[in-house]
């Protein structure tokens, strides 16, 4: 057996760990920059846009297609997670009704950063299911997106609302004759915020 053999082999190892170490170092550089960092389809996206204007308010924008006019209403809490919502920290929009995608946009009072925040998904009965293609969450030049096709790790939904299977589709239900359907934003989404924002 030749030891001489074996060295063209541990540097050709050699030479891919430090190539995939210098890519690393050099994905992880962007990370901490926070410039425009896209991680895919399927996984949340955390933007940073220090070039543009400050917004220097919080902002909740649904990316959805809802069929029918109705109401849609946000409550944030600002002390603690534990806080219970309250009327007077909320929001309500008219949404109209399209059979497009359109953009519902929450904007919350100026310097108010909540630390969770529900949405209600209108008050109209006839109304039994939207389409959520992303939701934008932005603060400070930060910005979170989170496709629709993984709300359900970010939004917890009540009884009275359904994930389908068709992963964008939320289907909106009576339960004994009472209908009061809202997503929450999660411990998970309550935890990226605080990091993020």
């Amino acid at each position: 057996m030749k030891n001489h053999s074996v060295w063209p082999i541990l540097i050709k190892i050699l030479f891919n760990r430090i190539t995939r170490i210098i890519a690393l170092f050099i994905v992880c550089q962007g990370c901490l920059q926070k410039e425009s960092v896209d991680i895919g389809n399927n996984q949340i996206v955390v933007t940073d846009n220090t070039h543009s204007k400050k917004i220097t308010s919080f902002h909740v924008v649904l990316h959805a297609r809802v069929d029918k006019s109705d109401v849609f209403k946000i409550f944030y809490a600002l002390d603690s997670l534990n806080e219970p919502y309250r009327e007077e920290q909320s929001i309500r929009i008219k949404v109209e009704g399209k059979s497009d995608i359109q953009q519902i946009v929450f904007d919350l009072p100026e310097g108010v950063k909540p630390k969770k925040f529900r949405i209600d998904l209108g008050i109209d009965s006839s109304l039994t299911e939207i389409v959520i293609r992303k939701v934008e969450i932005s603060y400070l030049n930060n910005k979170l997106i989170i496709p629709g096709n993984i709300l359900p790790f970010f939004f917890d939904a009540n009884e009275d609302v359904a994930y389908s299977n068709s992963s964008y589709q939320l289907k909106l239900m009576k339960i004994d004759n009472r209908r009061n359907p809202f997503l929450l934003s999660s411990a998970l989404l309550n935890k990226k915020m605080k990091i993020e924002f």
